[in-house]
């Protein structure tokens, strides 16, 4: 929910709570590999 907040007053885009949690799911595990390297 913080996400969502930050690129609303941010950026003035509305994004879903769900939005955020689908994108996040992708890019952990290249965050993973990123930090293990």
């Amino acid at each position: 929910r913080d996400i969502e907040a930050h690129m609303r007053d941010i950026y003035g885009i509305d994004v879903s709570a769900e939005l955020v949690s689908k994108i996040t799911d992708k890019v952990m595990p290249l965050v993973t590999e990123w930090q293990c390297r």
